[in-house]
């Protein structure tokens, strides 16, 4: 069974287009216990894979055929709220991809979490 399934969710892509009724839609139909699973296995895996690289990994550039590969899997959709991302990462370098999860990325989507979270709770 892939993750998507277990996750019982249809969506593929990164979710940036997602509009505010999506992501509470999302909300309710994910198997909240398969995304835990899910997220460690994801950092299962890249715990893994940085266990290997070696200092001067670090500058390598991301390769075009890898951000390719992201557009023609579906895991950036065709949205322009999307599609920049494929830019964007195909710009960094390892060491640039490792560190905007960690140091940036939860400040982009602070803001947007507190209005859903409000959002959810006036819910019936």
């Amino acid at each position: 069974m892939q993750w998507q399934e277990k996750l019982n969710t249809s969506y593929r892509d990164t979710g940036n287009a997602m509009m505010d009724e999506e992501i509470v839609d999302l909300s309710k139909q994910l198997n909240f216990d398969q995304l835990m699973k899910y997220r460690k296995a994801v950092g299962q895996q890249t715990k893994e894979m940085i266990q290997h690289l070696v200092f001067s990994d670090l500058s390598i550039k991301v390769r075009k055929e890898d951000i390719e590969r992201l557009a023609t899997t579906g895991s950036v959709s065709q949205h322009p709220d999307d599609i920049w991302l494929l830019d964007f990462w195909g710009k960094k370098d390892i060491s640039g991809l490792l560190l905007m999860p960690i140091l940036r990325h939860p400040f982009v989507h602070l803001f947007d979490n507190l209005k859903l979270m409000e959002k959810i709770k006036k819910m019936p």
